[in-house]
C-alpha cells in the first residue's frame, strides 16, 4: 500500500442521483506512479467540492417549466400575488435535471407560474391550480 496522501484531479461527475443509494458516481484522475492502490483496497477521497464547481449555493428549486429567458443571459418566472401575475428577475445559480437552483429574486411560499408562461402579460389576472407546494 502506500499510505498518505495523493493529488488526484476532477475529471467529472454524474448529475444523475443514484435512487438506490442516493449518491452521485465522480470520475477522478492521478499521474501514473506505479500502482499507489491495490485492485480492490478501499480508500478514502476528499474532495473540495467548490474548487470543481460543486459549490454549496443555497435557493429554491424551480421546474425549468418555470423559468423564461431573456436577453443577455437574463431569467424571469412569473409570480401570483392577490390575484395577477407579475414577471419577478431572479438570478439562477445553476441548471440541472431536476431543475434551476434560484438564488435570489424569489421568497420562500411565492407563488410561481410553471405552464402556459406566453399567454401572461403583466398584471393579468389567473384563476391558479396549486401543485407540489412545499417543494
Amino acid at each position: 500500500g502506500s499510505p498518505g496522501a495523493h493529488v488526484m484531479n476532477y475529471l467529472k461527475a454524474s448529475t444523475a442521483r443514484n435512487p438506490k443509494t442516493q449518491s452521485f458516481q465522480f470520475w477522478l484522475t492521478m499521474p501514473a506512479s506505479g500502482t499507489p492502490f491495490p485492485p480492490g483496497r478501499p480508500v478514502t477521497i476528499t474532495i473540495d467540492l467548490q474548487e470543481v464547481g460543486f459549490g454549496a449555493d443555497t435557493g429554491l428549486l424551480l421546474p425549468l417549466t418555470a423559468l423564461e429567458a431573456g436577453a443577455e443571459g437574463a431569467f424571469r418566472v412569473w409570480r401570483y400575488e392577490n390575484g395577477v401575475v407579475t414577471p419577478a428577475p431572479v438570478q439562477v445559480g445553476r441548471i440541472t435535471q431536476e431543475g434551476a437552483l434560484i438564488l435570489s429574486g424569489l421568497w420562500a411560499g411565492d407563488l410561481i407560474v410553471t405552464s402556459g408562461l406566453y399567454r401572461l402579460r403583466p398584471g393579468q389576472a389567473v384563476d391558479i391550480q396549486i401543485q407540489n407546494q412545499g417543494q
